[in-house]
């Protein structure tokens, strides 16, 4: 398909589009929550990949490489908007009247919840923008070590050793 798309075929384009935006959607809606922002990304991102396919080996899936062109294009629309690469997920509980659970007092606890995600959102930041891009794929998109070596290439070790420093420096900020 690659190829096809390389010699121009409007068919094979069409397919590589249908077939990866809606996953590259959903990366970049998780990484920005804006939905016009993430959709202009993934246009992007198509833009640059048809225009420098030349560069890709043809023989290789093309996820991988997508993938690293819109984490990218988030990256640096998040830096340029000083958008938070993490927003902190809050479930507010209202399944009591009295706003009680078990005794505890639902918005005390709520509150303490964005307390500390506003905590760790701080700490994130203070990341280089690398590891703190390394630390999100592992921990919020899922990504395997083995995907996020490939994609920064690097070593499984130096990727280890990249996360054990990341997970260091929060903890340090978060005490």
């Amino acid at each position: 398909m690659l190829a096809r798309c390389a010699d121009g075929d409007p068919d094979a384009l069409e397919r590589l589009y249908r077939r990866y935006r809606p996953d590259l959607f959903k990366m970049c809606m998780g990484r920005l929550r804006d939905s016009d922002a993430a959709e202009d990304l993934v246009q992007e991102t198509f833009v640059r990949a048809l225009s420098n396919i030349s560069r890709l080996d043809l023989e290789r899936h093309p996820w991988p490489w997508l993938r690293t062109i819109a984490d990218r294009l988030c990256t640096t629309f998040a830096q340029r908007h000083r958008r938070v690469l993490l927003a902190p997920r809050l479930s507010l509980e209202h399944d009591s009247p009295a706003g009680h659970r078990d005794g505890r007092d639902v918005t005390v606890e709520s509150v303490l919840r964005r307390d500390d995600g506003l905590r760790l959102v701080r700490a994130l930041q203070t990341l280089p923008p690398r590891q703190r891009q390394m630390l999100l794929l592992y921990v919020i998109e899922g990504w395997s070590y083995a995907d996020i070596a490939a994609t920064e290439g690097l070593s499984i070790a130096a990727l280890k050793s990249t996360m054990f420093r990341a997970r260091a420096s929060v903890r340090r900020v978060l005490e």
